[in-house]
């Protein structure tokens, strides 16, 4: 409220319209169709991603029902499902491996001693756990890996320990000289084994930045392990093999250790025999014994040129969703940016018709953030969808087609990781921004004459047109400046903020600014009324002039040189069957 002309109070409502509502924004998001919402659900403290999963879906039945039946909740994205299935993974390969080692040790060596070897290599798993705490190492995707990873070396130093020992008890000695006798032969083979595979995992840990944080926990969780495993081989399995005793009480061990003995005389009667007469052979032999090798490893050399076997250095790891991202020039209609998504859902929903419907795909989620499209299918699982998520990223590009007045466009089925990103990326550098840009189109148009290089992007973007302020004579000579003229231009088509209200734990901002009918049009900007110094008002177009330019949305630059990155994906196993085809039909 305040006083106007001749006493007369004035409230806000006789000057201006109030109305309560949101900010303006480009962002829109969209389930099958329907206005969304995205909630991220994470854990904290000592929260498990396994638990946080299970309280989630114990709880959604009771928050659905205290909203109105209007809307739907879905879970799109359980990364727990993920862990859970390294997780198996681990368990799997851990009860295969403790499984191989004992029934084959029970072969080759005796029951009793296979069994002390089997047990250790849990013990050194089971040891590390006390000890990552210690380095801040929880139980993650990482971290598992990383056991994996460890599992089979681990497997080695015990069978080292174990046979060593054997092979004393099979010239007579008691159990206890022999665990003695054995443990310090191999002492020192296996200290420097598992030294230098500590080595070999250290330098993990000098990688920097956030990538280093992420990968630095696979060199410790991976020594903790060895570490474990050193004083398991060295120092319990041999004290466990000094004290097991020779007798065998009951028949099932007696008719079991005849049997391992039966096998074991065998076995090395075949050795003796035949592999020992055929190993001095080849070493008498021995330019013969290179000249088979180097044959042999020529035919593997070979293996791949003739289509029997493909190599990729680091392949995709397919994922349970097929995403695109379509970009558009900035500035582009909001009407124009939601006719293209509306194109990206309906070849999405053309492909899942054509390839098992319900049991592809579980939704489409869709967002509109400015000038950029995202559009995200998650599909069921591989077990249970009727084609890969490669070939549905393919199919729907192919169902899209070529989207006119796109800067770049990206179909992607890979999880992420090493093997994920682009598959072909060149930097160029260049001091004239326009050199730069013919450069990088010429060489985005090389590349797609290639059939099989998909979602080529140039990397150039003009950015969104701006226009560019000058002051005149006349502004100046009115006392005005650049950053009066700016702001009261940006108060006026994006308001001015004039106070702040709490109302309960939010926090409401009042904007001043034009109607939306008034601020949306050129001939708008040209007509706006700047305010002088003295309390006077002239139309802008006597204080400014201004030109058509650009805001460019990004500048990169390297060595003080501005850079492009030219981007594009490729599908080489199509293309070299085509080849090899073009090859073997010459």
């Amino acid at each position: 409220m305040i006083n106007g002309e001749g006493g007369v109070l004035l409230t806000l409502a006789d000057i201006a319209e109030v109305s309560e509502g949101f900010a303006d924004s480009n962002r829109l998001a969209t389930f099958d169709g329907k206005r969304a919402i995205g909630i991220d659900v994470s854990r904290v403290g000592e929260q498990t991603p396994l638990g946080v999963s299970e309280a989630v879906r114990e709880v959604l039945p009771e928050i659905e029902a205290s909203l109105p039946p209007q809307i739907e909740v879905a879970i799109l994205r359980d990364r727990s499902e993920i862990y859970q299935q390294r997780l198996n993974l681990l368990l799997k390969n851990g009860f295969m491996g403790l499984l191989l080692v004992l029934v084959f040790l029970s072969l080759f060596l005796e029951f009793k001693l296979a069994f002390w070897v089997t047990v250790g290599i849990p013990t050194a798993f089971l040891g590390a756990l006390l000890f990552l705490p210690g380095v801040d190492v929880s139980i993650n995707m990482v971290s598992l890996f990383a056991f994996i990873v460890a599992l089979g070396i681990v497997v080695d130093d015990a069978i080292i320990a174990g046979e060593n020992i054997y092979e004393y008890r099979q010239r007579g000695m008691g159990f206890l000289e022999a665990s003695i006798r054995g443990a310090q032969d191999i002492a020192i083979p296996i200290s420097f084994s598992i030294l230098t595979n500590i080595v070999a995992f250290l330098p993990m840990l000098l990688i920097p930045g956030s990538f280093g944080k992420i990968w630095g926990v696979i060199p410790l969780v991976v020594s903790s392990v060895f570490l474990i495993s050193w004083l398991e081989a060295l120092f319990i399995l041999p004290a466990h093999l000094a004290h097991v005793r020779d007798k065998r009480n009951t028949r099932w061990g007696e008719a079991l250790h005849q049997r391992q003995q039966r096998f074991s005389l065998a076995f090395r009667h075949f050795i003796e025999t035949y592999y020992g007469p055929f190993l001095q052979t080849a070493v008498r032999h021995r330019y013969l014994t290179v000249t088979c090798a180097l044959a042999l490893l020529a035919v593997v050399i070979s293996l791949p040129l003739s289509g029997r076997m493909g190599f990729i250095l680091m392949p995709k790891v397919e994922s349970d969703s097929a995403d695109t991202r379509v970009t558009m020039p900035v500035g582009t209609p909001m009407e124009r940016v939601e006719a293209v998504r509306d194109r990206l859902l309906d070849a999405l929903n053309r492909v899942v018709a054509e390839n098992g419907g319900g049991r592809l795909s579980k939704g489409a989620f869709a967002l509109i953030d400015d000038n950029k499209v995202s559009v995200r299918a998650y599909l069921q699982g591989p077990e249970v969808r009727p084609i890969s998520t490669a070939q549905v990223a393919k199919l729907w590009r192919k169902e899209v087609g070529v989207i006119p007045g796109t800067e770049s466009s990206r179909y992607e089925s890979d999880r992420g990781g090493p093997g994920s990103g682009a598959s072909i990326s060149v930097e160029l550098r260049h001091r004239d921004s326009v050199m730069l840009d013919q450069a990088s189109s010429a060489l985005a148009e090389r590349l797609a004459e290639f059939d099989s290089v998909k979602d080529i992007d140039d990397g150039f973007t003009p950015g969104k047109k701006q226009l560019d302020f000058r002051l005149t004579a006349a502004a100046r000579s009115l006392g005005l400046t650049s950053n009066e003229i700016g702001r009261q231009i940006r108060a006026t088509f994006y308001g001015a903020e004039a106070l702040r209200q709490q109302r309960g734990s939010d926090e409401i901002k009042v904007v001043v600014q034009l109607p939306e009918n008034e601020r949306n049009q050129l001939y708008d900007l040209e007509q706006l009324l700047i305010r002088t110094t003295e309390g006077g008002y002239v139309p802008l177009a006597q204080v400014a002039e201004f030109d058509t330019g650009r805001a460019f949305t990004k500048i990169s630059r390297r060595d003080g040189r501005r850079t492009v990155t030219v981007t594009a994906n490729v599908e080489p196993i199509s293309e070299t069957a085509r080849v090899l085809a073009e090859v073997k039909a010459s």
